[in-house]
């Protein structure tokens, strides 16, 4: 955590540091810096002597930790976000070095010595700090992409597609357009015939994840080469006719149908910079304008649109393509019914041999949490998610946790068959996790493990910030987190500041006359969280009594008696919430790991990165 100081006496710097290293003992993993500021010769010399003793400033040989790079030895290194500010431990940044500065107001211990004098070197290198201090080597940075806050080597990208038949030579870069939202270009030479671009998708889609996938298949006779004998990608992206080229074959809708979905879409983002093949939740698009967008594209073309059928085909031409054939079979469904109006298990990456891993949905109900997730997870197995069947009409939800675990047990047999898989939850979402892995284990199917994703029991939480949880209560008409609205503020907020807002918020609200306080809401959630992206009140107000209904599951869970191994992920920044100690609820063996992030921000860039990686080394060592 960075805090700046002024004047402050030698005490009072002692007891600070004293305090910071108890931290420290405590949470390893979280970083702890101190930033100072104050030309004065005792706190020099304090601060000097905390360093030698194993502050902040970089050991020489961790420096050379990165072998590429040219520090030298006393110099600092800093990892930075694309803002040019520090990150936490574990995420992924450009390293940058900057040599001390003894005799001026930035000390050998300031981590963000640039701002009192140093001159700082981007090293080209990408780098994250380990737990220990330590450097870890990503890579060059004209080999990274970030898509949707994940980092993407463009060189694995290419070793797929080279595998394909009819590919000669490729590269592959990343391209920002005029909305600033980054996608990948493949340029590709063919190998005698020039392949098919759906072919090219089809074997993409089965190779890679989604987010790896370039957005653009731009097809050349021959790359021109750089001064170290590589595609020049600079070159290639810098060609006059490339937007042209990208207008006409990208955003350019090609159907009526398309065009329609297309004029939809740019409703709900709020612009019209849209391609037929951008991916909804690439473009930021999160639950309830998902739920928003369900209700625009079911209007305009009178037919239902499931929320399935928006996970399944998340672009506009995949969605079109569903459209027109449900017209042509006089359909008036986009996707199947199963006689609620709902698919409970949907899936979210269908490719992979491996053990099936299965999400389960929160409290609100919806599995777009998880989206961001499943996009940087390794390609595994398969992954599915359970959806709440209450999402249309809350009316139809559950009234008991048990009676859904019963259901939701079935329709995961039914849908993966007798095979075993991995039960994941984040937030209350482990909770029912754990009801589930409790009765599928009854009824004799095999559940290899159960992930929870900073779950804790409900007890855990009670009288932790009174005056902030029943402020939420009053105004938000439920108990507990205001669910996929709440944590949209904590992700773009961060979590104390989105706490002090909805307090105040609270303050003004709870004035108003009943009937004024949903729109009052949902008018200061659009300009603080979701910026001008209009949220239907219908919608928040579904959300809200599924909300209410989930929360009195969490009243009603009991002590589990499912027996399976579990690990337990926990946000590093909890925010003072207490951490359920499973090992004394649960009989079976119990791993737990702290990760980067806050309770809603470790499911989102670029946290979630690392949060990835772990989870796919805990599921590598359960496939057997």
């Amino acid at each position: 955590r960075t805090e700046l100081f002024k004047e402050e006496t030698v005490a009072r710097f002692g007891a600070h540091y004293r305090q910071l290293l108890e931290q420290a003992a405590e949470n390893p993993a979280q970083p702890v810096w101190s930033i100072k500021y104050i030309p004065d010769d005792e706190m020099t010399r304090i601060l000097v002597e905390f360093n030698k003793a194993g502050g902040p400033d970089l050991p020489a040989e961790a420096i050379d930790a990165v072998s590429q790079t040219e520090a030298e030895a006393g110099q600092c290194a800093y990892v930075l976000d694309t803002e040019m500010q520090p990150v936490a431990i574990g995420i992924a940044g450009e390293l940058y070095t900057a040599a001390p500065v003894p005799d001026g107001p930035g000390m050998p211990g300031d981590c963000m010595g640039w701002r009192s004098g140093r001159t700082l070197k981007p090293t080209g290198y990408m780098a994250r700090w380990t737990a220990h201090g330590r450097l870890e080597d990503l890579g060059t940075v004209d080999q990274q992409v970030w898509i949707r806050g994940i980092r993407v080597r463009t060189d694995d990208v290419c070793t797929v597609l080279k595998r394909h038949p009819c590919v000669a030579d490729c590269a592959v870069a990343g391209w920002q357009g005029r909305h600033k939202l980054v996608r990948l270009i493949a340029y590709i030479v063919p190998l005698g015939r020039r392949p098919d671009v759906a072919e090219l998708r089809t074997y993409l889609a089965a190779h890679l994840p989604e987010y790896m996938a370039p957005s653009f298949l731009l097809f050349k006779e021959k790359l021109p080469d750089g001064p170290d004998g590589k595609p020049d990608c600079r070159a290639l992206l810098n060609d006059p006719d490339l937007n042209t080229q990208l207008e006409r074959d990208y955003f350019t809708p090609r159907t009526p149908t398309q065009e329609k979905l297309m004029g939809v879409w740019s409703e709900v983002f709020g612009h019209g910079l849209i391609g037929v093949h951008d991916n909804f939740f690439a473009l930021g698009g999160h639950s309830l304008q998902a739920v928003d967008l369900s209700m625009r594209i079911s209007k305009e073309f009178d037919m239902e649109l499931p929320l399935r059928a928006l996970l399944e085909s998340p672009t506009i031409i995949e969605l079109a393509d569903r459209i027109d054939h449900a017209a042509k079979s006089g359909s008036s469904r986009v996707a199947g019914d199963d006689g609620i109006g709902i698919k409970l298990v949907v899936p979210m990456r269908e490719r992979g041999d491996g053990v099936p891993v299965v999400c389960v949905h929160p409290a609100g109900g919806r599995v777009h949490v998880y989206r961001q997730l499943v996009d940087a997870m390794p390609g595994i197995g398969p992954v599915f998610a359970v959806q709440s069947r209450g999402l249309a009409t809350p009316a139809d939800e559950f009234r008991h946790l048990s009676e859904a675990a019963d259901y939701y047990a079935t329709e995961i047999r039914n849908t993966i068959g007798d095979r075993p898989c991995h039960l994941l939850g984040w937030s209350s979402g482990g909770i029912f996790a754990l009801s589930i892995a409790e009765t599928m284990q009854r009824l004799g199917r095999s559940v290899k493990s159960v992930i929870l994703i900073d779950s804790f029991l409900q007890g855990d939480t009670e009288n932790t910030y009174p005056e902030f949880e029943a402020g939420l209560r009053l105004v938000l008409k439920m108990p507990g987190p205001f669910g996929d609205l709440w944590s949209g503020a904590m992700a773009r907020l961060g979590q104390r500041v989105a706490r002090d807002w909805a307090m105040d918020l609270y303050r003004r609200v709870i004035q108003l006359p009943i009937d004024q306080r949903a729109s009052h809401l949902v008018e200061a959630l659009k300009s603080r969280v979701f910026g001008l992206v209009p949220i239907p009140t219908d919608v928040l107000e579904r959300q809200m009594d599924l909300l209410v209904l989930h929360e009195s599951w969490l009243r009603e869970f009991e002590i589990c008696g499912f027996s399976g191994e579990v690990t337990a992920f926990w946000a590093a920044d909890n925010a003072g919430y207490p951490r359920t100690d499973w090992e004394k609820v649960m009989d079976g063996p119990i791993h737990s790991q702290t990760v980067p992030g806050d309770h809603f921000g470790m499911l989102t860039p670029p946290a979630v990165s690392e949060l990835a990686d772990r989870l796919g080394e805990v599921l590598v060592g359960k496939q057997s």
